[in-house]
């Protein structure tokens, strides 16, 4: 086995498109003459699944759905955040005719975000069959 052992990655032009520190940080050349942190710019949770019956599709860095209620999933995580100050999107849309539409939507908001976990609350007092999360934020 071989260990390739750089700080830094450079073009031919010597513009730096690669750089880590001593504490495992890794930056990107992003957009123009910006960098990335190459950690804080990945999504560290995302789920899919059915509100019917709090059944992920799909999921990441997720170690529980719950179905709290006839309205509200409860999204718990396999790796917690540092703060409840973490960012989640979310979406949510039923079947109809064999596909995804918005005919008749379900509005999805999120409350309750913790270290731990998320509450996601249908604002339409139904729960759609398709329901998307995806969680952005600073592991512990």
């Amino acid at each position: 086995m071989s260990t390739l052992v750089v700080e830094t990655i450079k073009h031919t032009n010597d513009t730096t498109l690669f750089a880590s520190d001593t504490s495992g940080q890794l930056t990107v050349k992003g957009e123009g003459t910006n960098t990335t942190n190459l950690q804080q710019g990945l999504t560290k949770v995302w789920c899919s699944w059915t509100g019917v019956s709090a059944v992920a599709y799909d999921s990441f860095n997720v170690s529980s759905l719950t179905d709290n209620s006839a309205t509200e999933n409860l999204v718990s995580y396999t790796n917690g955040f540092n703060t409840a100050g973490h960012m989640a999107i979310n979406y949510s849309s039923n079947h109809n005719s064999g596909g995804l539409d918005q005919n008749s939507s379900s509005y999805l908001g999120v409350y309750s975000p913790n270290p731990g976990s998320a509450k996601f609350l249908s604002m339409s007092n139904q729960n759609a069959a398709y329901q998307t999360c995806n969680i952005s934020g600073d592991l512990t």
